[in-house]
């Protein structure tokens, strides 16, 4: 590296020349020899300080005075700021040092760039203080004497009052409409509550008061399952995993109660009136039938503020026939076990049952794949009883008239739901109409029938819906009534039906149970008695 040499004669040298030359290695020469003195042979050079000045060197308010090493340098810099006071630019002066070291010499060439706002900066090292009579040369704004900034007009500032005054009325009804909503909520729940355990509801001011078999009151001595502070109790201790279905009168979800895997049935907020029949079901004497879901638990909850009415059921996992028939094929034993386990819970259903403990006839109105379940054992349960009638003993009317008999799946409602032809006050008429989707059940499980002739095996048909190939994925009830009514279409029947004993039995049953005419269809009763005694079946699995 360059060297400094400063030669030195019998008068000796000044500090001051030294110190010129702080920033690179200084050799002083004499007449006789040379000498090589550090950086840090000198005394630390002093620098007045304004506005920036270290905490450990300030001494009055903003002033001061700091040290650097040799290398370093003393600085004075102007940047103009605004006065708050005036809303003027105004130039503002700070001192200071910087330490020894490359950036102090990029930082003191600061004066050479161009800055938005005008600034500049000067260093020097020629002896203490030297700083403090610097004046950094720069080029003023020529709007020195404007207001770029002028103070706030009494305008601005009612304009600021009035913003700040709606800006808090929005809160504070923001604020009030929460509370009010919260508390309609809470109420509505209360109210909920409060009507559940009443012996009276919604749906039973329909009911004739000689009918007792809707009683709010029943045990589990009737069989109707557990006593109801169990069953309000379960229905709290839920614990929700995931959703597993949605159907139009809300959401099905797998839970877990006291480590056993239930199914939940959530209600919409709209659909109480079907929570409210689907519960009065399940509470009935006499119910309980192994292809009869099993309900074990009812209660209406708070989640969030969000009411939410719930039915607690058996959780099977292979899910509604529906499902079933999409990922499994047949032999001609399960699909038999299917049809007789069905009409095995529709039966028991439809049948009314007298004495002490008296049990209506039930019409399902919404009989359907995907509302019956399959069971772990290969059998079926029908589910879904949000739309259910009631018989009422000793007449042949029912407990409680719909508002409309055009209710349920459009796809499965019989010719006489369709034009309106149906005698809704007789009860007979529901479970008719029953039968007519029962048969269209019949034909979606033969599809999935594998059947044998002999040496030949045939396979089996796609999964499908009725009249998948005449209307479409969601029909209107015209389309429906043109199919069904007008055209008088049936689902075709595979001519491969007739090569298997169980297909053609089952054909049979189909062409009367969806008969035209209500009167001509099978009972629910007469269908299970030819399909468990005829002597077809008798290399079959036989249900009782």
């Amino acid at each position: 590296a360059e060297r400094v040499v400063i030669f030195i004669g019998s008068g000796g040298y000044q500090s001051a020349s030294v110190a010129r030359f702080r920033a690179d290695p200084v050799i002083l020469m004499t007449e006789t020899h040379e000498t090589i003195v550090s950086r840090m042979d000198y005394p630390k050079l002093k620098c007045y300080c304004h506005n920036l000045c270290p905490s450990e060197a300030v001494e009055d308010g903003n002033s001061g005075i700091c040290e650097v090493d040799f290398g370093g340098r003393c600085f004075a810099a102007v940047e103009e700021t605004i006065n708050p006071s005036t809303g003027l630019l105004e130039p503002e002066y700070s001192y200071g040092c910087f330490p020894a070291g490359d950036s102090t010499f990029l930082q003191c060439k600061g004066h050479l760039l161009t800055h938005h706002v005008p600034a500049s900066i000067a260093c020097c090292e020629t002896g203490d203080f030297c700083n403090e009579q610097l004046k950094p040369m720069y080029k003023a704004s020529t709007n020195m004497t404007e207001h770029p900034f002028p103070p706030p007009s009494d305008y601005y500032l009612l304009q600021l009052l009035l913003a700040a005054l709606v800006s808090l009325l929005i809160i504070s009804f923001c604020v009030v409409l929460y509370i009010v909503c919260k508390y309609r909520a809470r109420e509505k729940s209360q109210k909920y509550l409060h009507e559940s355990n009443s012996n009276k509801s919604l749906l039973l001011t329909c009911t004739p008061s000689k009918d007792p078999y809707f009683s709010v009151d029943q045990s589990s001595g009737s069989g109707s399952g557990m006593p109801l502070l169990v069953q309000r109790t379960i229905g709290r201790q839920v614990t929700l995993k995931q959703r597993i279905g949605k159907g139009r009168y809300g959401e099905v979800y797998l839970g877990e109660w006291g480590g056993t895997f239930v199914a939940v049935k959530s209600f919409h907020s709209m659909e109480e009136a079907s929570w409210l029949r689907e519960k009065q079901i399940y509470m009935l004497t006499l119910i309980k039938h192994p292809n009869i879901l099993v309900s074990m638990a009812w209660d209406i909850r708070s989640v969030d503020s969000i009411t939410q009415m719930i039915i607690v059921t058996d959780y099977h996992p292979y899910g509604s026939l529906y499902d079933y028939l999409q990922a499994h094929t047949l032999t001609e034993g399960e699909a038999l076990k299917l049809v007789l386990s069905t009409i095995a819970g529709l039966c028991h259903l439809h049948l009314e049952v007298e004495g002490k403990h008296y049990k209506p006839g039930i019409a399902h109105r919404d009989l359907k794949s995907k509302n019956i379940l399959v069971k772990n054992n290969g059998e079926t349960c029908i589910a879904d009883f949000g739309l259910a009638v009631c018989s009422v003993s000793g007449e042949k009317g029912v407990d409680c008239v719909p508002n409309t008999i055009k209710q349920g799946t459009r796809r499965y409602m019989a010719p006489e739901i369709l034009d309106d032809s149906m005698k809704e006050q007789w009860f007979e008429a529901y479970k008719q109409a029953d039968m007519y989707s029962f048969a269209l059940i019949l034909w979606e499980i033969g599809r999935r029938c594998v059947t044998e002739s002999g040496s030949e095996k045939f396979e089996c048909e796609d999964s499908e819906i009725p009249y998948f190939d005449r209307v479409p994925a969601d029909p209107s009830f015209e389309d429906m009534k043109r199919v069904v009514v007008t055209e008088d279409y049936r689902p075709e029947i595979p001519v491969r039906w007739n090569k298997s004993r169980l297909l053609r039995e089952l054909s049979k049953i189909m062409l009367e149970c969806w008969h035209r005419s209500p009167q001509v269809r099978l009972t629910s009763l007469r269908v299970k008695k030819t399909l468990t005694e005829s002597s077809e079946f008798e290399t079959c699995v036989q249900i009782v």
